[in-house]
């Protein structure tokens, strides 16, 4: 287990991104083998969106906890997972809709 994941999952993940090009593997002959992943320059083309969508995660939870969304569908939010943004209940919301989920 890697930080909390578990060593299934992070290979498959990994396998995954190399498959699409944004990450290259790299075995190195070492003992006990050593893999190596460093990002493609294919892979750093995300940078800008993946930073872009932390920095909206950032505001988005600053948003619930500033009461913005109603008490009721910010705790089914906690509890679900899903909250659906546009939400007519939701005052001061964008007009299009998305789900988000975790």
């Amino acid at each position: 287990m890697h930080n909390g994941i578990p060593a299934k999952t992070l290979s498959k993940e990994l396998k995954d991104l190399e498959q699409n090009g944004l990450v290259k593997r790299t075995v190195l002959d070492t003992m006990p083998v050593t893999v190596q992943y460093e990002i493609t320059p294919y892979g750093r083309t995300l940078e800008k969106i993946l930073l872009d969508l932390r920095e909206w995660g950032i505001d988005h939870r600053a948003y619930i906890r500033t009461g913005n969304v109603p008490k009721k569908t910010a705790k089914r939010a906690a509890r679900t997972g899903k909250l659906v943004v546009g939400d007519p209940t939701c005052s001061g919301t964008p007009s299009w809709s998305t789900r988000w989920t975790s």
